[in-house]
């Protein structure tokens, strides 16, 4: 009997061995570079003022509206059509999403560019908030980052953990030990935390060109090259609604609240966050699983992983705010307690955008881009009106808690409209059925 079971777990353990060294890796490609990062923290605080995590802060918000701009959400495009195409498809369509990512992000780039320059100096012109350097600085980055954010799709996607982790650990290494260096040691504050983030991902990007710069060379078809746009523009619009998620709080923010004010909140928020960031990683190890569960058509198995992933994100969230008045200590050094009340609530973010994102995986593999994109747009006219409640009334705390609020407002419709898309041809079915 006892040998039985030994073998039957032996045969379970081998079977499944595979997919959990996999697992393990892609966790630890995303949480190493978070632990580098939180190791980092408490000499970032030490050297840093409010002011400096304020100027930070305001223009990282930007980075959830204008990254889907200047990218285009290609690699979206690239997940789903990988299962879909033959091998001797694959250079093709590599060909493809590197011409997008070289030559149509850097003209994104710049119109992007253009219109945060007439925001921070022309719409809402603030002394503290200058578009040179900052502004530069927080742009940059966004395209020196496109071929390394396409190299860790490319890894994920073949399944090749090992390499995965290495190049997110390579990566956190070169950007926090750059920004570490120049805030530390040179004393640069806010500039200089904002140069170590841009030189990161310019290292990575000559790092991993090379194995992309040979698909230059291959010839784009003007036909497949206007479908991935028909197919990807409803995303970006829908991803750069995002921003009302994850964003507009410190815009909104800036606007009613001391600068210094900022600066904690922001403090809060980027601690916070980083349980986005866990939640992040789970998503990253499950998004393949999730791709081939819906384009098979094995709907069970892929609500299963959903539950999984929320179950873990809700776990370690617990653990966080039980934890978190000792984590704040010793991750600011002590110098910024003020943001323990901001942090907690932000912790819940996890849980609220677990639920969100595994939602927008199904409606990217499943091909309801356009349907995801009205979901957004309602959802996001809601989290408007969210926060500038929430923020005239609490300020700093309504900003938290409507930053919470924002993607469980998103869920509720984007599931309300999964609902009525599925039900609405059960309906016409058994009204044709009647009229017979």
């Amino acid at each position: 009997m006892v040998g039985d079971i030994g073998k039957k777990f032996t045969s379970t353990w081998l079977k499944y061995r595979p997919y959990f060294k996999n697992m393990v890796e892609y966790f630890g490609a995303s949480l190493i570079p978070i632990a580098i990062s939180i190791l980092a923290n408490p000499i970032f605080a030490s050297f840093l003022s409010p002011r400096d995590y304020a100027i930070v802060g305001f223009f990282s918000s930007f980075n959830p509206l204008i990254s889907p701009f200047v990218i285009f959400n290609v690699l979206h495009y690239y997940q789903k059509m990988y299962f879909q195409l033959g091998e001797d498809k694959s250079e093709e369509l590599k060909g493809q999403i590197t011409h997008s990512l070289f030559y149509f992000s850097l003209i994104q780039a710049a119109i992007a560019g253009l219109g945060l320059f007439l925001y921070t100096a022309v719409i809402s012109p603030d002394g503290d908030m200058s578009f040179f350097p900052y502004g530069v600085l927080a742009l940059l980055p966004l395209w020196f980052g496109n071929f390394y954010s396409f190299k860790c799709v490319d890894l994920k996607m073949q399944r090749q953990s090992r390499s995965f982790l290495k190049i997110n650990i390579l990566n956190s290494v070169f950007t926090v030990g750059s920004s570490l260096l120049l805030v530390a040691v040179f004393h640069f504050g806010a500039a200089g935390k904002m140069v170590g983030a841009l030189l990161g991902p310019a290292i990575m990007f000559f790092i991993v060109f090379k194995d992309y710069k040979k698909y230059l060379k291959i010839p784009v078809d003007k036909g497949h090259f206007k479908d991935m746009i028909v197919f990807c523009a409803p995303l970006v619009l829908a991803a750069m609604l995002g921003f009302f998620t994850n964003g507009y709080d410190r815009v909104c923010l800036q606007k009613v609240v001391p600068i210094e004010t900022l600066g904690y909140y922001s403090v809060g928020c980027t601690i916070a966050l980083h349980l986005r960031d866990f939640s992040t990683a789970v998503n990253n190890t499950f998004a393949p699983d999730i791709y081939q569960s819906i384009v098979q058509k094995h709907y069970a198995k892929m609500l299963k992983i959903v539950m999984v992933k929320l179950a873990l994100a809700s776990f370690v969230a617990i653990l966080f705010i039980l934890f978190s008045k000792v984590l704040i200590y010793l991750l600011t050094a002590g110098r910024y307690m003020t943001s323990l009340p901001y942090m907690r609530i932000i912790a819940l973010v996890s849980i609220t955008s677990t639920i969100y994102y595994s939602l927008e995986d199904i409606f990217v593999a499943s091909g309801f881009t356009r349907l995801m994109l009205l979901n957004n747009i309602i959802g996001g006219a809601c989290c408007i009106l969210i926060y500038r409640l929430f923020i005239n009334v609490w300020q700093a705390v309504g900003a938290s808690w409507a930053l919470v609020f924002s993607y469980l407002v998103l869920s509720l419709a984007g599931t309300a409209m999964l609902g009525i898309h599925r039900i609405k041809p059960i309906m016409a079915h058994l009204k044709k059925g009647r009229n017979n």
